[in-house]
């Protein structure tokens, strides 16, 4: 069977010529343009914040004064080499937090101070406790009710 597809494919080659030798074959068509091949109108700006901000709604500003480890939610645990981190994000203000090497950073790399916590990657929960000794235990996957 093999030995009759080569001879096929010998015998639709021109004598004296390989396959190599066939000219380039040269499209016609137009290039479209990039509106025409990714339609964002309807779908999320992924370079927006995660929460309260993917279609331009009004976010309220947020300011220190306004943080409480209750409002936040895990939105994602990831691992590397070197540490865990946890990311948080604030329902009320859209506000991201990520909590790495016992400390839960906001804005620039500044750290909040007195927010401690730490987190299990098997148990896929992170923990984070304020300067007064409030507790909150969060496992990713899961919202808090109120």
């Amino acid at each position: 069977m093999l030995r009759g597809a080569l001879l096929l494919l010998a015998a639709t080659v021109a004598p004296g010529r390989c396959l190599a030798q066939n000219p380039a074959v040269i499209s016609t068509a137009t290039p479209s343009a990039p509106g025409s091949i990714y339609d964002a109108d309807k779908l999320r700006d992924p370079f927006m914040k995660t929460a309260g901000g993917g279609r331009g709604e009004t976010v309220k500003t947020f300011t220190m004064t306004d943080f409480n480890i209750h409002n936040l939610s895990l939105r994602a645990i990831m691992k590397d080499s070197a540490t865990a981190y946890a990311l948080f994000t604030d329902n009320s203000f859209g506000a991201s937090f990520i909590l790495r090497k016992d400390k839960l950073y906001f804005d620039k790399k500044k750290p909040l101070p007195g927010v401690t916590g730490y987190i299990n990657v098997k148990q896929k929960t992170a923990h984070l406790m304020s300067p007064d000794g409030d507790v909150q235990t969060y496992r990713l996957g899961e919202e808090i009710k109120e």
